[in-house]
């Protein structure tokens, strides 16, 4: 009996024990079950708050569209009146002189053209894929609707918009070397116009053109060697317009000529500054102060080294005599201890 009453206990133990197990693996089951479940309410509600609504990408498809095509609408006419779109020079330099002429920035309005295609690109196949989605469902929301309608529409001035910016946006790709140099060749004349009107003025006398070269480089320069700042600036400019020289076409005749006469020019400039015994005085005077403020800073080099090696040295002993005290203190201690 008592046997008996023990194997009862026994079992009844281990069969709690086994509802225990059980019911805690339901509750962690639960447990998981309910974090998954918020994960995918809390993505559900990440992506109900920053979806973007239908009547908020019509919204943005318009705007943007209307942004762009305001914007680009004349060069757009202009490009289409071209008689060759090919490699003529004239339509080249009429469509680099009308962007000149807006902006004085080519290579950034180049730049915007290539981003406003893709953003209409993007925005199409947004639409178009909206679009999709919705003719699968039934609506008799008159908001939604309309929102279908106002799609179709911009998605239409989309398509009709859109080849015209892609072909001018290939164009100026494909002849970017000639507008990098149109670029180049105008903004040195701009920098550089007065003088150049004084090698026109003086196309043949020396001496008047150095002195209103001198005249010009102080005026220009600002600093207390003008003459050999402005040599340097002008130098730099030259292997500017030389740079997109080497990079363009040869077949920019025309452009390439204009560069050259430009380079021609400044580069005489140069050669009657670099002549005058008073740029030379300068440039001796500014190559002796560089020396001297090398000198300084090597100097002032040393010192630093030197001070850095005393206290590297001061720490050193600082430490040396912190381990003789420490090795006193032991002997003292161990001396101590033996008596």
């Amino acid at each position: 009996m008592n046997k008996q009453l023990s194997y009862l206990l026994i079992g009844s133990v281990a069969f709690g024990a086994n509802q225990q197990v059980h019911a805690d693996w339901g509750k962690d089951l639960l447990t998981v079950g309910g974090i998954i479940v918020g994960i995918g309410g809390v993505v559900t509600a990440a992506n109900w708050l920053f979806s973007e609504t239908d009547e908020q990408l019509v919204v943005r498809a318009e705007n943007t569209f209307s942004q762009t095509e305001r914007k680009y609408r004349s060069f757009i006419m202009t490009y289409n009146n071209l008689r060759y779109r090919g490699y003529d020079e004239n339509d080249l330099y009429r469509l680099a002189t009308s962007i000149w002429s807006e902006t004085q920035n080519i290579s950034r309005y180049c730049g915007s053209v290539s981003s406003a295609t893709r953003e209409l690109r993007k925005l199409r196949d947004m639409l178009h894929n909206r679009l999709m989605k919705l003719s699968q469902q039934y609506s008799n929301d008159y908001n939604a609707q309309a929102n279908i309608d106002r799609m179709k529409r911009i998605l239409v001035t989309i398509n009709q918009f859109l080849p015209h910016l892609e072909s001018v946006n290939k164009y100026m790709y494909t002849h970017r070397r000639y507008f990098d140099l149109y670029e180049a060749d105008g903004n040195v004349r701009n920098d550089y116009r007065e003088l150049l009107e004084l090698i026109g003025r003086y196309p043949h006398n020396s001496y008047h053109l150095l002195s209103a070269i001198k005249q010009f480089a102080v005026i220009e320069s600002g600093t207390w060697y003008p003459l050999t700042t402005f040599a340097t600036e002008l130098q730099s400019d030259i292997d500017r317009v030389k740079s997109a020289l080497r990079r363009a076409d040869y077949r920019y005749y025309n452009r390439i000529s204009c560069g050259q006469g430009l380079i021609d020019k400044l580069s005489r400039v140069l050669s009657v500054l670099c002549a005058d015994p008073s740029y030379a005085q300068e440039y001796r005077d500014l190559e002796n102060e560089r020396i001297m403020q090398e000198q300084l800073r090597i100097a002032r080099e040393r010192a630093r080294l030197e001070r850095e090696r005393l206290k590297r040295e001061q720490e050193r002993l600082y430490l040396e005599r912190e381990r003789v005290a420490s090795q006193r203190r032991r002997e003292y201690v161990a001396s101590e201890r033996f008596i």
